[in-house]
């Protein structure tokens, strides 16, 4: 009930400030003075011109002042279909679906909620408890070797990991299959890595290899690598 409550009056704040829209054409009064003042306003709304948006806006709130909410109803439909969804009519029928809330509350609330984007995701906030949170990290979960293996599971390649991350695949011995044995050569720039030459002559030997010179690094290694890859 209280977030109920709480709803309805946030709703109606926002309903009440969007009535200067109907003041601010022109910067003139217009027919809301001729409307709020009039003795008969059956007999001011009898100016207006049937079809404009003016006559559907000014008869709805009327019939809705009046308590008659079916009327209000069928006008809002008949607006629609000649008009479409203006932001006139989106406040007479955000009034409308106010107004009828006690009498059908789930589907009016529902399409307040909806239409005015309303978020009530806050929490209580309960004074003098201690936090349920987490203080500390486990060891296990932020290792290397735990965030390569969570970039692997999401990709086929070496996407995810830095240039600078190349080093850890050569010393740690990672093994690689061919797709990434071979981005990891294209990326390598110096020679200074265990494991390399392995890995070099891994790959001349697959079938997609283009030869000694297909990649940077191979005009990089030293002559004693040279002579082991030999």
């Amino acid at each position: 009930m209280k977030t109920t409550r709480l709803l309805l009056i946030t709703i109606l704040a926002f309903s009440v400030s969007s009535l200067p829209t109907a003041l601010a054409a022109d910067k003139e009064i217009g027919f809301i003075e001729t409307y709020a003042l009039a003795a008969d306003r059956e007999a001011a709304l009898a100016q207006l011109i049937p079809g404009t948006e003016e006559h559907y806006y000014f008869h709805c709130l009327h019939h809705q002042t009046q308590g008659d909410l079916a009327a209000a109803g069928k006008m809002l439909i008949a607006w629609k279909n000649r008009h479409d969804e203006t932001p006139r009519y989106r406040e007479i029928r955000n009034r409308q679906a106010l107004l009828a809330y006690s009498d059908n509350p789930k589907p009016n609330l529902d399409y307040l909620i909806k239409q005015l984007g309303l978020h009530f995701d806050h929490q209580k906030e309960e004074l003098n408890k201690k936090p349920a949170l987490p203080t500390s990290l486990d060891p296990k979960k932020i290792t290397e070797s735990a965030f390569r293996a969570q970039v692997f599971s999401h990709n086929r390649n070496l996407n995810g990991i830095e240039d600078r991350g190349l080093d850890s695949l050569l010393r740690d011995g990672v093994k690689l299959d061919a797709s990434r044995r071979r981005e990891l050569l294209q990326r390598l720039t110096r020679p200074d890595f265990p494991n390399l030459v392995e890995r070099i002559a891994t790959h001349l030997k697959t079938k997609k290899s283009r030869g000694f010179g297909e990649f940077k690094i191979h005009h990089a290694l030293l002559p004693t690598q040279l002579d082991e890859l030999l």
